[in-house]
């Protein structure tokens, strides 16, 4: 996944074989149920998505087939992305906004700004989280 990244922001600092062992691919269910609510959701991310498995056979589905399945999906999800979309909440930021949001049933991202006129600060945390639960997860 860091190389991923890599590719996609040549500027980004390359990382280290280290950093990479210490953060191994993982594999997580399309369909994610929320652990509190119990609803399901889709859990994709059409830029981050190295390949997708198939459940019964543990093997990889062909890459364009993948991608097929994954665009569809997040047309499902977000329709085109932009803001006015009712699928989309863009958040018109003002000073002093703080914003929070549940990574477990949200699809986010940021968007453009003019770098030259502002600066995007951003603090993230992260929690020790609970066991991915997939749609037969018991």
């Amino acid at each position: 996944f860091m190389r991923l990244l890599e590719s996609r922001d040549t500027a980004r600092p390359k990382v280290t074989a280290t950093q990479i062992a210490a953060k191994p691919p993982q594999t997580w269910p399309i369909v994610r149920t929320h652990p509190v609510t119990k609803a399901e959701s889709l859990y994709i991310n059409p830029k981050n998505t190295a390949q997708v498995m198939d459940v019964n056979t543990g093997e990889s589905i062909p890459e364009d087939d993948a991608k097929i399945l994954i665009d569809e999906l997040a047309a499902a999800v977000v329709g085109d992305g932009l803001p006015g979309n009712q699928k989309v909440y863009a958040h018109r930021w003002k000073r002093g906004d703080f914003v929070i949001w549940d990574n477990r049933v949200l699809l986010h991202a940021a968007s453009p700004f003019d770098a030259e006129r502002y600066e995007r600060l951003l603090f993230r945390m992260e929690f020790k989280g609970e066991k991915v639960l997939g749609p037969t997860t018991p």
